[in-house]
């Protein structure tokens, strides 16, 4: 029968000195023991799962979930690969021979290292059918292969914490890097290798067929719970979040995560400012006021000095793109584009009409097609450059190997095949981006989204 067995928790900064948590409980079938002062000694007596647990005020809770088992002699400690999935990188544990005075006849350490709080937020959508047919973006895969690109890149330490709100699923689920190497033999759906989910938490949609009434569902995560996520980094762990994907569909309202509508009395111009409570996805208008961010200094505070921000799907209105191809065109700054008064009017007052020409049309697109979106509404509650798409510019997503798919704005022309096997031509923005970068001084990344600045 195996005696009593001592689990010892060390817990070090990446430099190797001390990290001194608030508390450390270990929850077992017998209950839970909170420690909060070093040594943290806890005395294993039975087999079964356990959960180790680090809280320190103004950093993240990890949750570690254990499985003891039954060595003969005494007890043994490993990760519960089943609840997290794989060993996270962070935590080393030896069984060691007995040491002095302790409870059995060997111990168990546990090594954490924990560096500074720092997080990653992406946001998935649910690619819901739409008049174009199925979807197929499977925003999921783009998740997966932003984490692997932070990870590749060093971009995170053993420590930083990437949250995923995941729209289909309705999962937030908190993920640190694994011990184990990441599967590539196929695009994953979730992880299963080389990545340890820390939590999951969550509440499925009722539906996933946009036609049924109760779509998606009371309390599936949507635009206020990421909101108030953020909200919350910014009260418990203020500069610590160093990214915000949102990958999506998007329109120039802000991210489409289940194309949900807006009920009459709550739509744009009616009296009431409140969101509506069944509306999951993003209005500009609406989401930074006072009325449905209350707390919008913490909301601005959550992020890191220069934090990588990105609305990743389209802002594809043909009106927009229109425009910007009939100025990028004119051959003089008096010639006339033919462009509509309502096509040139100011969004923010509806009154004010720009000239039918190229100046004219250069102040519309830096004072209405640049300022009345999402991306330029987010960069300046932050304070900081945000990417998205361009007015008018749509984007696309190309496989590119396992582990996923790469969405991006194509500047040049992409060679593509249809359903059926056939080569198609997509066409790029060449021309615009051109003018928009000569002419009004906007900056574009590499893989083609326009930075807006605050």
């Amino acid at each position: 029968m195996a005696q009593k067995t001592a689990l010892q928790v060390d817990l070090t900064d990446p430099s190797g000195g001390t990290f001194a948590p608030d508390k450390v409980s270990l929850e077992t079938g017998a209950g839970v023991v909170a420690l909060t002062a070093a040594p943290f000694v806890f005395e294993l007596s039975a087999a079964g799962s356990a959960s180790l647990v680090v809280e320190k005020k103004g950093h993240h809770t990890f949750r570690f979930e254990l499985q003891v088992t039954d060595s003969g002699n005494d007890f043994t400690v490993s990760i519960d690969k089943k609840r997290m999935l794989d060993a996270p990188r962070m935590v080393t544990l030896l069984k060691l021979g007995a040491v002095g005075k302790g409870p059995g006849p060997g111990r168990n350490q546990a090594t954490i290292v924990v560096g500074e709080p720092r997080e990653v937020l992406l946001v998935t959508g649910f690619d819901y059918p739409s008049d174009h047919g199925a979807g197929g973006m499977q925003f999921h895969l783009l998740a997966t292969k932003r984490m692997h690109e932070l990870r590749k890149a060093k971009k995170l330490d053993d420590s930083t914490v990437v949250t995923w709100f995941d729209a289909k699923s309705g999962l937030r689920t908190r993920w640190v890097t694994g011990r184990a190497t990441e599967a590539t033999t196929g695009p994953p759906k979730m992880w299963r290798s080389g990545w340890s989910r820390l939590s999951s938490d969550g509440t499925p949609p009722s539906t996933l067929r946009p036609s049924d009434a109760d779509y998606p569902g009371v309390g599936v995560n949507g635009m206020p719970e990421i909101y108030q996520h953020v909200i919350t980094i910014g009260d418990e762990r203020p500069g610590s979040l160093e990214e915000l994907s949102i990958m999506s569909h998007s329109w120039f309202g802000g991210p489409i995560l289940f194309d949900t509508a807006e009920r009459i009395e709550f739509a744009q111009g009616a009296r009431r400012a409140e969101r509506d409570p069944n509306d999951r996805d993003a209005r500009f208008w609406k989401d930074f006021s006072s009325v449905n961010m209350p707390k919008s200094s913490s909301f601005v505070a959550a992020f890191s000095a220069a934090p990588f921000i990105r609305i990743w799907g389209c802002l594809a209105t043909s009106v927009s793109l229109d425009v910007i191809t009939r100025a990028a065109r004119a051959k003089s700054d008096t010639q006339k584009l033919g462009i509509p008064p309502e096509n040139r009017t100011l969004w923010f007052d509806g009154t004010t009409v720009f000239d039918d020409n190229r100046p004219g049309i250069i102040q519309f697109i830096k004072r209405s097609l640049l300022k009345s979106n999402y991306m330029a509404f987010l960069a300046t509650v932050t304070g900081h450059p945000v990417g998205g798409g361009a007015p008018g510019m749509g984007a696309l997503f190309t496989p590119l190997n396992a582990m996923g798919f790469q969405m991006f704005v194509a500047r040049d022309s992409v060679r593509s095949k249809d359903k059926s096997g056939a080569t198609v031509i997509i066409n790029g923005f060449k021309r615009q981006m051109e003018f928009l970068e000569k002419d009004v001084g906007v900056v574009f990344s590499a893989d083609g989204y326009l930075q807006y600045q605050p």
